[in-house]
């Protein structure tokens, strides 16, 4: 079972009893559902069920962020077990770039017990407050945390962690490495792709607290500056013809761009792309199919298939453009 239903609206609009720190991020919202977030014992037969959570949060331009909790919502059906996890792992990812967890940052395993900031009894419904200590710096950017319960089935039951019904940039991310729920998520994915069931609710609820750094702003000029124009709506120039996915991996797509901005591609029977770009120039668009593109190239008796793929640019600080282009993904002939 990935998901649990018995989340109540009332705990999970509860303040928490004890602030500690300034509030940094907070994305505990609406939802009556959670989803398992847990480590097996790697000895044991629930080892393919190890499963793990992840949702985004950014740090505002000009702020570093010092983090030092969080506090989630957990959910569990071990009320012959006891209440608290036995332990609760802390992990920090760098943003990929096209809205999934990249590289680890920071990871620990709790050796301090979570409190209970608020409890609902009927259901072992929890706010836990999670003491975190030497967590890098944060500067401006994506990053992704994860909480994971470690613990054994039958001594500590299932814990799921507490399901958002808002969005908060990009929807929450799973891996199952064992696959032992069956969702083929192995690595990264968005957790409603991964679990169409609980599209929903596509976020996961947590605060964060620390200490927040604000760079001032530059003192104004002593001289008056003469007023500059508004940057102009980004323009974006195809360079050649797309380059097609052969064996149904990555279609390559070149782009020139006046300047800095973000590049974003979609389209149906792909994965949506994300690339920040600091400077002009040339960049090459790495597009990826979808499951459900890959099960169309995998019917497809011509061993291809052809996405429409709409890509836009949005210049820093200006209006978007967009341009769409037919791109091919080919299968490895039998």
């Amino acid at each position: 079972m990935i998901r649990w239903a018995a989340i109540t609206a009332a705990l999970l609009f509860a303040a928490p009893a004890v602030a500690s720190g300034e509030t940094l991020y907070n994305q505990i919202c609406c939802g009556n559902e959670g989803t398992i977030s847990q480590s097996f014992p790697a000895e044991s037969s629930d080892a393919k069920y190890t499963i793990q959570l992840a949702d985004d949060f950014s740090v505002p331009p000009g702020e570093t962020w010092s983090i030092d909790e969080a506090i989630s919502v957990w959910v569990t059906n071990n009320a012959d077990l006891g209440n608290l996890p036995p332990k609760i792992g802390i992990f920090i990812y760098a943003d990929n770039g096209i809205d999934l967890p990249g590289s680890q940052l920071f990871g620990v395993e709790s050796t301090v017990a979570p409190r209970v900031l608020n409890e609902e009894t009927e259901g072992d419904i929890f706010e836990y407050e999670i003491p975190l200590s030497d967590v890098p710096t944060l500067g401006t950017g994506t990053y992704w945390l994860s909480l994971q319960v470690h613990g054994a089935k039958a001594t500590n039951g299932e814990w799921f962690w507490g399901d958002n019904t808002s969005q908060f940039g990009a929807p929450a991310a799973l891996r199952n490495p064992g696959d032992g729920y069956g969702t083929g998520c192995t690595n990264w994915d968005a957790r409603i792709t991964c679990d169409p069931s609980g599209a929903a609710e596509p976020d996961q609820s947590f605060i964060l607290r620390g200490t927040r750094t604000v760079t001032p702003p530059p003192p104004p000029p002593s001289q008056p500056q003469p007023q500059t124009e508004q940057p102009p709506a980004g323009s974006i120039d195809l360079v050649g013809q797309p380059k097609p996915g052969k064996n149904g991996g990555p279609a390559t797509i070149e782009v020139k761009l006046p300047g800095p901005g973000t590049v974003v591609a979609t389209g149906k029977g792909i994965k949506r792309v994300k690339v920040h770009v600091t400077k002009a120039g040339k960049v090459k668009v790495k597009v990826k199919l979808s499951p459900s593109g890959k099960r169309k190239l995998k019917h497809s008796k011509s061993h291809k298939v052809k996405v429409r793929v709409k890509i836009t640019f949005t210049p820093t600080g200006g209006d978007p453009s967009t341009v769409t282009k037919t791109v091919t993904f080919k299968s490895k002939r039998r």
